[in-house]
């Protein structure tokens, strides 16, 4: 599995980035239904319901109406 973020070459079963830690496989399933997220989406194609959003920084998942994120500290675009 190939990293979005970095490019790093992982495991296909690795669940983060063996290089960066940016969520791979549990990162891209929908925590309502379990259904595989293949594509950046807002709603899951599955259940239709809202997605977590994630840190362009660090993919961190962010808090509701977060103006920065919890993990990284940067600033939410």
């Amino acid at each position: 599995m190939i990293c979005p973020k970095c490019m790093a070459t992982n495991d296909a079963d690795a669940d983060k980035c063996r290089r960066c830690g940016c969520p791979l496989g549990a990162g891209n399933k929908c925590p309502h239904c379990g259904s595989k997220i293949s594509t950046p989406v807002k709603f899951c194609t599955n259940c239709g319901k809202k997605l977590p959003e994630k840190c362009s920084y660090c993919s961190g998942i962010l808090t509701e109406n977060a103006k920065f994120c919890i993990h990284c500290g940067k600033k939410v675009k």
